[in-house]
């Protein structure tokens, strides 16, 4: 009992919050009053059995804006779930294949066995054992013969969690910038499994915004059984000196527009970053997003349909992409992508809303 009481105190005091205006604002046209900011976050709390914490990155505060279309993560995974076990019937198979897509190792494999452009992984670190790409097992020790620089990821862990760079610099072994022992590291990865891969650094272009990271773009995709539609997406820029674009760490998620193939008028920041919520342009760079050319944008286009007929009991993948000078790669795939993040650059109303 007392769980439920806490919980609902906490969603209380953020209905309070969002409603009085103490949260990050994000457009600067005339807002709603506060009664009616109150009766929208209700009635979505109700509706979609979780608070709106994008609310007002959605521009739902503005007068005249309306809440309805917002869709929570329990509605997009019960569609998901639904389409799912639609597609599987129909193969007249009941099997899991979740750890496909959720496992970086076998969904990269998979999509490298197919031909397609990905991030090739050189080694495979299990409970601490090194084992090289046509080599086998071997001493940890001989994991710089890979090469200098390497990213060596968990296998299952998201959102920049679970990955290291690791540079070998006159003898001396750093990782994420840091000098350590060759012990340090091994212990580092001593539980799980690990994949190591080289380290790519993005297109001059996407460079010229930011490159300090390999700036991914995330690309959502459906597939019904018979077609893959895009629902939506967004380039990642990290800022300063950060090495992954997670936007929990301070980058900023510009939406794409994959028929013009530019990038939108504003980049988004999380709601619990400080700073401005909308970005126009990069703050370190300076580079205005309206109209930015994104390089390979009909391969990144076909690329993402070619891969998802690959993964055939998955109605709902995200594909982080990175746009490297030679085209683009499959980083990774997201078996349940943040939708929420999605719904500030992209209308997916109509793949959801409806169920």
């Amino acid at each position: 009992m007392f769980k439920y009481i806490l919980k609902f105190l906490v969603v209380f005091r953020q209905i309070y919050r969002y409603s009085i205006g103490r949260t990050k604002h994000y457009y600067d046209g005339e807002r709603k009053i506060w009664l009616h900011i109150a009766i929208d976050l209700i009635y979505l709390l109700l509706r979609e059995q979780e608070f709106c914490y994008l609310y007002y990155a959605l521009g739902y505060d503005q007068k005249g804006k309306s809440a309805h279309n917002y869709i929570g993560k329990k509605r997009i995974f019960r569609v998901k779930n639904r389409e799912e076990k639609l597609l599987k019937e129909k193969l007249g198979t009941n099997l899991s294949y979740d750890v496909v897509t959720k496992d970086k190792f076998y969904a990269g494999s998979i999509c490298i066995a197919n031909g397609l452009p990905a991030i090739e992984d050189l080694a495979l670190v299990v409970n601490g054992d090194l084992q090289v790409k046509r080599r086998g097992l071997c001493k940890f020790g001989e994991i710089f013969s890979l090469g200098s620089q390497l990213v060596i990821k968990n296998t299952t862990l998201e959102a920049s969690t679970g990955v290291l760079f690791l540079e070998l610099i006159r003898n001396g072994v750093y990782l994420n910038g840091k000098e350590v022992m060759m012990s340090e590291l091994q212990d580092k990865v001593a539980k799980g499994a690990w994949v190591v891969q080289k380290e790519y650094l993005s297109h001059q272009s996407i460079a010229s915004v930011n490159a300090s990271a390999l700036n991914i773009m995330r690309v959502t995709t459906i597939y019904d059984g018979k077609d893959v539609k895009i629902v939506g997406g967004f380039q990642a820029f990290a800022t300063g000196n950060a090495k992954t674009d997670s936007w929990s760490e301070g980058s900023i998620y510009v939406g794409v527009d994959f028929e013009r193939g530019c990038l939108h008028k504003h980049g988004f920041r999380s709601p619990y970053h400080e700073g401005l919520g909308l970005e126009p342009k990069h703050p370190d760079s300076r580079i205005v997003f309206e109209d930015f050319a994104i390089p390979y944008i009909e391969e990144i286009k076909g690329l993402v349909t070619r891969a998802h007929r690959l993964f055939f009991t998955n109605y709902l993948l995200g594909w982080d992409i990175a746009i490297t000078d030679n085209g683009p790669m499959i980083v990774e795939i997201n078996e349940k992508p943040g939708m929420n993040v999605m719904q500030c650059v992209s209308d997916i109303s109509g793949y959801f809303l409806r169920s």
